[in-house]
């Protein structure tokens, strides 16, 4: 069983000294997971918690219509992975 993980933050460009781009604001927003498990889902499958979702147990997947199966199938460079994007993880590739 495999899970990454990823932490959606509210941004903001107002409000700081940082004058050229954007900062979190810390409100908390979402969490989506993106998990491999063969023998209860068949291979990967995602999971959003937070924006007034409560975990449910037993855990179960977002439906396989959302976006993020069809965009992962085709742009992710390993095992419907980004890990393109990650500069530690670029040399599984």
């Amino acid at each position: 069983m495999s899970f990454l993980g990823k932490e959606a933050r509210e941004a903001q460009s107002k409000g700081s000294i940082n004058s050229g781009g954007v900062f979190q604001k810390g409100d908390h927003m979402i969490v989506e997971v993106h998990g491999r498990d063969d023998k209860r889902f068949g291979g990967w499958a995602f999971f959003e918690f937070g924006n007034g979702k409560q975990a449910q147990a037993p855990l179960q997947p977002s439906p396989s219509p959302m976006s993020c199966y069809t965009c992962h199938r085709e742009h992710g460079a390993v095992d419907t992975t980004f890990v393109q994007f990650y500069p530690t993880l670029r040399t599984v590739k």
